[in-house]
Formats: structure tokens, sequence, C-alpha cells
């Protein structure tokens, strides 16, 4: 963030998560397609220690491209994600959560959030201790 090196190799979602956040004004909110490389790979530290610091996550649901679904002609076992968050510091987060979706009627399901997990900062800095989040004792 702010020209610092995140780590690992310079995967474009990383750069253009980043510079969504960059771009849009304080309480402005943004919704992103992107690899699901955000929570999985070790190299997304820096960028998820961005998101968690500096955005209030308002959901983030994982899908596979099985059978080519979504994308014709990219592998079946390709995962990405649909990020939404609002650019606004927080004490805490708290949002749903799917993974390993298959079809996008989820989203439309009246009770959707009730068939998510929820993630909180909690769970957050359990999984992920070197992520600093707001709040939390050193």
């Amino acid at each position: 963030m702010n020209g610092e090196k995140t780590g690992g190799k310079p995967d474009l979602f990383k750069l253009f998560l980043e510079r969504f956040h960059q771009l849009i004004r304080l309480g402005g909110r943004a919704g992103i397609l992107m690899p699901a490389g955000l929570y999985a790979l070790e190299g997304a530290t820096g960028i998820r220690r961005m998101l968690f610091g500096h955005a209030r996550v308002e959901a983030m649901y994982s899908f596979e491209n099985a059978f080519q679904r979504f994308f014709p002609g990219v592998d079946s076992r390709t995962k990405f994600l649909a990020l939404t968050f609002e650019k606004h510091p927080v004490e805490r987060q708290s949002f749903p959560a799917a993974f390993m979706l298959r079809d996008e009627s989820f989203l439309s399901l009246p009770d959707v959030d009730a068939r998510s997990v929820h993630i909180t900062s909690d769970f957050i800095r359990l999984t992920n201790p070197r992520i600093p989040i707001p709040g939390r004792v050193a």
C-alpha cells in the first residue's frame, strides 16, 4: 500500500485491488470480481492487510468455474471471488462469506446471509496472525 511491497509475485489482481482502494473516496464503495487468491495466497498478505485494516468488507463470495459455467474456455478448476467493500477504517470486521459456490443464483436467495459464514476480526487474527487489524493487542 502506498508504494510498500506487499510480498510475492505482482499478481495483477493485487495491483487492481490496491488501485481501486486508492481511487475511491472515503466512504466510497467498490465491487470487484477477481481471482480467489486474495484469501488463499501467502503473497497476498499485504493486500489483505490493506483491505482488512483500511476498508469495511461488506461481502466475499468465492465461485468455482465448474463445467466452465462462468468463463467458457477457462479451466473448470479456476476459482474467482466477488468482493464488495467500503473505503472506511474500521475497528472490527464482520462480513458474510461463502466458498466453492457453483451457481450465481446463491446470491439471489432470500436468506443468503443465513446461508453464509460470518468472517470476523477475531477469526482473521487467529488464521492470519501477521495481519494487524485495528484493536489488536500486539
